[in-house]
């Protein structure tokens, strides 16, 4: 994911998700995004989330996000 401020990264997914979308995981949330023609990138990333990890809503999978982009993929994966 191109470095975002965590305020993008949720408007971003706050405007594709919406609310109906939570809660979930990370592999249903992506699947949703590709569903409604998201980014490569931004679906990518949702990817790499823990698998056993549910998000409640935008702002948690959006601090998820920025959380993993920082810590990188083998501390939070």
């Amino acid at each position: 994911m191109p470095p975002t401020s965590l305020e993008s990264v949720r408007l971003e997914l706050a405007r594709i998700l919406g609310r109906r979308a939570f809660p979930a995981s990370a592999r249903d949330l992506a699947r949703e995004l590709r569903g409604h023609q998201a980014p490569d990138a931004l679906v990518e990333a949702l990817e790499r989330l823990p698998r056993q990890e549910r998000y409640g809503n935008v702002q948690e999978l959006a601090q998820a996000l920025i959380r993993a982009r920082e810590t990188g993929p083998e501390e939070y994966a």
